[in-house]
């Protein structure tokens, strides 16, 4: 039995280093400093056959503790 079998949607979190949220990152734009974010979290949501408005969602967020020198 699947009762998960497409990608629905994929959405992006970017926080900078002061845990602001952004739904969208540009480096190269003065507003971002050509930093990068400090941590990106990654919320992908897959068809539930049975439920359809309930879909499988799965989270992860992954740091960059890299910085521009």
């Amino acid at each position: 039995m699947v009762l998960c079998d497409r990608l629905a949607s994929v959405n992006f979190t970017y926080y900078d280093d002061k845990g602001e949220v952004y739904d969208n990152w540009d480096s190269a734009s003065e507003a971002f400093k050509k930093t990068i974010p400090q941590m990106v979290s990654v919320l992908l949501e897959f068809a539930n056959e049975s439920n359809p408005e309930s879909p499988f969602s799965f989270m992860t967020s992954v740091a960059l503790p890299i910085s521009r020198g």
